[in-house]
């Protein structure tokens, strides 16, 4: 029972109302499988991980146990593309590489071709 209150406890950046967590038995059971699912550091760890990129443009909402549990494979799926694109930079949705922190300009590139058109 300690280890479930504290995996909610984790929740409090992800749901400011995650009090409501505790008592609710569908949310306690979904800690129950992904408990069996993983241990109990590597959970804290996909917690943490979800907390880190929640405010991402393309990482899953996840601000219970449940949604955890149903969209694990969505935030392992980010993990990987975020390891990824941290070594290359990012595609713009014109076929153009860019380092982090660059912008893409290509918005206007397309402004002017079809300006011209």
């Amino acid at each position: 029972m300690d280890k479930i209150n504290a995996i909610i406890e984790l929740f409090k950046p992800l749901n400011p109302c995650f009090e409501r967590l505790y008592p609710n038995k569908a949310q306690r059971s979904a800690v129950e499988r992904l408990l069996k699912k993983m241990s109990y550091d590597k959970l804290v760890r996909t917690i943490a991980y979800a907390v880190k990129v929640k405010d991402e443009p393309f990482a899953p909402v996840i601000t219970r146990p449940t949604e955890l549990e149903y969209k694990l494979g969505n935030l392992i799926s980010c993990h990987n593309r975020s390891k990824h694109m941290g070594k290359k930079g990012f595609k713009c949705r014109f076929g153009f590489w860019h380092k982090i922190g660059e912008e893409c300009g290509h918005n206007d590139m397309l402004r002017y071709v079809n300006k011209e058109l």
